[in-house]
């Protein structure tokens, strides 16, 4: 089970943590590329994904982000951002393709559907 960011009451953080239930370890893995809170987790072919996010910066903006760990090479890939920009989204992952659901746009809710593609980096 992995922990990605969050928020620390002053900032957004970049830090991964993984848990194994086997030992009940907490261990930390390379942080991702940038730090933000609210974003989407999705496993995928064992790699982990995180979508989109808040980074803390502007109240009104929220990020279109999509970055790839590798637990295998424990490096971190920017791939293709989503068309919109959300945090607090819901993610899937259903026959081979990724779902970014609904969120939060930084002033109102979204209602949009994204579908990403591993194959093509493509949404």
């Amino acid at each position: 089970m992995y922990v990605c960011g969050g928020f620390n009451g002053m900032e957004c953080i970049r830090s991964v943590e993984l848990y194994d239930p086997d030992t009940d370890h907490w261990s930390a893995v390379p942080s991702m590329p940038r730090g933000r809170s609210g974003l989407g987790l999705a496993a995928h072919n064992g790699r982990l994904y995180a979508v989109g996010g808040f980074d803390g910066v502007d109240s009104a903006v929220r990020l279109s982000v999509l970055e790839s760990y590798d637990p295998d090479t424990c490096q971190w890939t920017v791939l293709e951002p989503m068309y919109h920009p959300r945090s607090n989204l819901a993610v899937e992952v259903l026959e081979d393709l990724l779902y970014a659901i609904g969120g939060y746009c930084g002033d109102r809710t979204t209602s949009a559907v994204e579908c990403y593609d591993f194959e093509t980096n493509t949404w």
